[in-house]
């Protein structure tokens, strides 16, 4: 039985490992942040948080991916799905009403809004069919992924991009995406968990004010994708080494 990076039976000592690692990794992209002087952009400001918050959003899910020994694909597949229904519901709720009040994006929101807005509506309903798949049928599906992986992907490579950097962290991820679903939708869970822990740090580094400081400082923009997908495959190892491998009782 592994309880993770260091070895022993206390359950602080494995959660205190993994409140280390993210500790660490939010320093991380704080510490580039503030070196760049990110925040006093507004621009820059937006999509620092556009981008690492939805990129926390898909290391967790690459992490809890890396513990299936210890949730289980049952367990899996209803966290995607519920969490997918929990999201798709909130952000479609707050565009409509409260940051684009009255109608959303039928009431003069911007194409990147209406974007979101259509990706937040596919996960929804395809997180609905997974619930009702596994419900009345029994099926640990991985379609949800699968056409929410395919909608991001078509939608960030229509993005228009400042800088070559940003254009090809963002071809990247695409290709990431996809890699990580055919992996889910093929049961190899481990895989999968790798690979989105990869897209969530390739993600969050196609961010503007990180990708156009890059080329200002002439940064090759194959070499910073590779930086940056290695750091992520640094880190997803780190959690494999910290993952429970004892089956579920």
């Amino acid at each position: 039985m592994n309880t993770g990076l260091f070895p022993g039976n206390n359950n602080w000592l494995v959660y205190g490992q993994h409140v280390l690692l993210v500790a660490v990794q939010l320093l991380l992209f704080l510490s580039i942040a503030f070196a760049i002087d990110l925040f006093s952009n507004p621009v820059f400001r937006n999509q620092f948080f556009g981008h690492t918050g939805p990129a926390i959003f898909l290391v967790l899910a690459g992490v809890l991916a890396l513990n299936v020994n210890k949730i289980t694909l049952d367990n899996l597949v209803l966290l995607e799905a519920y969490a997918g229904v929990t999201a798709s519901v909130l952000y479609i709720t707050i565009d409509t009403f409260i940051i684009h009040p009255p109608l959303g994006i039928f009431d003069g929101a911007g194409v990147a809004e209406q974007q979101h807005v259509g990706i937040m509506l596919l996960i929804g309903v395809s997180s609905v069919f997974a619930i009702i798949a596994h419900k009345k049928f029994d099926l640990r599906t991985g379609v949800h992924i699968l056409f929410a992986a395919i909608v991001f992907s078509i939608v960030i490579l229509k993005h228009h991009q400042h800088s070559p950097v940003a254009g090809l962290a963002h071809y990247a991820t695409a290709v990431y995406v996809m890699v990580a679903a055919l992996f889910r939708i093929s049961g190899r869970i481990l895989e999968y968990g790798f690979c989105l822990v990869i897209v969530g740090y390739v993600w969050a580094s196609s961010q503007m004010g990180f990708a156009m400081h890059a080329g200002k400082i002439r940064i090759d923009a194959g070499a910073y994708v590779a930086y940056w997908t290695a750091i992520g495959m640094l880190v997803a190892l780190v959690y494999i080494l910290l993952a429970r491998t004892e089956k579920p009782g």
